[in-house]
């Protein structure tokens, strides 16, 4: 379907970007939801908590009849679009293919919702989304989690 190099540089936009909500048009939105959680008895410092999220896009979801998550999180990062430029200036690709390969991704989902099959949609590095009959659900990879969590759990902030 679509190159070794694309398949790797689609799947690390979410981490290189998870200071932002990354949105992919006509698939989703993957996301990162924080909690501040009090460190016992001190009210200044908090715990950073984050866990990802994937929230499928609204025209996927009414185009073709699927449900929506039964938790709608509200995000507190910025969304930013998927950038096909800084795709394709990290791996070195002309900017044309990263497009070529970001547009047979979406009518590849398209296809298998069209002819009411099950969708797999393998991320490099960070999971599969997977979309059977109404419902979806995305997988996260357990090291992509961990690096998620280790990254701001352990910090202990103060609140100013």
């Amino acid at each position: 379907m679509y190159s070794t190099n694309n398949k790797e540089a689609f799947g690390k936009i979410p981490k290189w970007k998870l200071n932002k909500n990354v949105w992919f048009p006509n698939i989703g939105t993957f996301g990162l939801v924080r909690q501040k959680l009090p460190v016992s008895h001190h009210p200044q410092k908090y715990i950073i908590n984050q866990k990802p999220v994937f929230q499928l896009s609204h025209s996927l979801a009414v185009g073709f009849q699927l449900r929506w998550a039964r938790i709608h999180y509200e995000v507190s990062l910025p969304e930013k679009e998927l950038n096909c430029s800084a795709i394709a200036v990290k791996t070195q690709l002309p900017r044309t293919k990263v497009v070529i390969t970001i547009n047979e991704l979406i009518t590849y989902i398209q296809q298998r919702l069209y002819a009411n099959e099950n969708v797999d949609v393998p991320i490099w590095g960070v999971g599969v989304l997977r979309i059977i009959g109404e419902d979806h659900r995305m997988e996260f990879n357990k090291t992509f989690l961990q690096e998620i969590t280790i990254n701001d759990v352990i910090h202990v902030v103060a609140d100013e």
